[in-house]
């Protein structure tokens, strides 16, 4: 039976075995955590909507507060600017904390949760209790946002 770290052919030589479930985790604690982090990535996206503008289509709390202001001041635009690009980058790394989440979803589903997707060796408990979407070692990881 091939281990976490090797990196095993078929008859066919092309696909790698299956990875063994790891058995040191409680995915049933895990499957809930995700299931936090999730609604907290949900709750952003609309929090961060809102305040761009309510359901009826009327400016949000903070918009409202600069539409007081004169429209053609330089540096209300500059606010302005500023706080749609703030929103836009919340939204963003919500919206990838979601893919992340429903990577982590499938690999529970898979039985592989836990388990590095590039080196096929455990995640630290620890790295998990931090980022419970977590798919790769920091080793790994590391590697990747250098390439």
């Amino acid at each position: 039976m091939a281990t976490p770290t090797e990196n095993t052919q078929t008859a066919a030589g092309t696909a790698p075995a299956a990875e063994p479930q790891r058995t040191d985790l409680d995915l049933a604690y895990f499957r809930r955590r995700l299931d936090e982090e999730k609604a907290q990535a949900e709750d952003t996206i609309r929090g961060t909507q809102s305040s761009e503008e309510t359901q009826d289509g009327q400016p949000g709390m903070e918009r409202a507060e600069l539409a007081n202001y004169d429209d053609d001041h330089p540096a209300d635009m500059g606010t302005e600017l500023f706080m749609r690009e703030q929103d836009m980058a919340l939204i963003q790394n919500a919206r990838d904390i979601l893919g992340r989440i429903e990577r982590a979803y499938q690999k529970l589903d898979e039985g592989t949760y836990g388990i590095c997707d590039k080196t096929h060796k455990p995640i630290p408990v620890e790295r998990l209790e931090a980022i419970p979407y977590a798919t790769l070692t920091v080793e790994a990881q590391a590697i990747q946002e250098i390439t």
